[in-house]
């Protein structure tokens, strides 16, 4: 009972609640395209680094620090 005084103490139509609804409903499908396109570029950044990384090592050459620290930090971000 509480619970439905509280819904029509802060909105004075069903059709404003729904609307409300609605508007929060896109908030939160545009924060997951967002989120998901961040993953997946991210990755694709992965890729990126972990193809360079295997082409220096097959070159015989050592992997510099900053791309070894590129990579770390990568990896960390998807995993967030």
């Amino acid at each position: 009972m509480l619970y439905d005084a509280n819904l029509k103490a802060s909105y004075r139509t069903e059709d404003e609640l729904l609307k409300k609804r609605e508007t929060e409903l896109l908030y939160f499908q545009n924060q997951i395209e967002k989120t998901e396109l961040n993953l997946k570029r991210n990755k694709d950044k992965l890729h990126q680094f972990q193809q360079q990384a295997a082409n220096i090592e097959l070159s015989g050459r050592v992997v510099t620090g900053n791309l070894k620290k590129r990579l770390i930090a990568t990896e960390q971000e998807i995993k967030k």
